[in-house]
């Protein structure tokens, strides 16, 4: 079974402004993409479990309906949440998921049919949104790994991800590793249609990761 794994800090309900179109933006990316996910999950039976840093923008308990909220203490840490998370979970398979993601309505079976075909690792490739507007960017997103299923017994051999201070560093890293010891392991990249990146300005990262 999985265990799918959020990690968050205020992208539930922020203002932002599109320089594309010239027009401030009302940002509620978490509760979208949770929408998406309960969408995604039905007849799937898995854990979710959101690592929320004390959000002040939002209640994230009435958000994640039938999550279970895990409350981390001190400044947002990305990949020391990501590992925290991965220790909460009872499930075979880690399901890590951005906050700002927009799932298909196919996901989780995608998901669980890549595990029925042997895979140890699977990285879902996205496209982006490109601004508020929702404007798809054509291209898929190859470079990015934030978002990724694993053997947790696999993710556990690796000692998890490097905890680093700086935005995504980790995810790139983990791969990188990942990567140098393929040959042991089944890793699946794949292009998904109707899997989205949300858009939000990129100087706003580090504020609502």
């Amino acid at each position: 079974m999985i265990s799918i794994l959020i990690n968050l800090y205020n992208r539930s309900d922020r203002e932002a402004f599109d320089n594309y179109y010239q027009e401030p933006v009302h940002l509620r990316l978490f509760p979208r993409m949770y929408k998406s996910l309960q969408v995604a999950i039905r007849s799937h039976y898995c854990e979710i479990i959101v690592g929320d840093w004390y959000s002040t923008d939002a209640n994230v308990e009435a958000i994640a309906d039938g999550a279970k909220i895990i409350k981390f203490e001190g400044a947002f840490n990305r990949s020391r949440g990501k590992n925290m998370l991965a220790a909460a979970a009872k499930y075979d398979w880690l399901l890590f998921l951005d906050a700002d993601m927009l799932l298909p309505e196919d996901f989780m079976r995608l998901a669980n049919r890549v595990i029925s075909l042997g895979a140890d690792v699977w990285f879902p490739h996205c496209r982006y949104y490109a601004n508020s507007h929702h404007t798809i960017e054509t291209d898929f997103i190859r470079t990015a790994f934030g978002n990724m299923l694993i053997r947790r017994s696999i993710f556990e051999s690796m000692n998890g991800f490097r905890e680093y201070d700086d935005w995504g560093k980790e995810d790139v890293e983990f791969y990188r590793r990942l990567v140098q010891i393929n040959g042991r392991y089944v890793i699946v990249e794949k292009n998904v249609e109707g899997f989205y990146h949300q858009w939000h300005p990129a100087q706003m990262r580090k504020n609502i990761v």
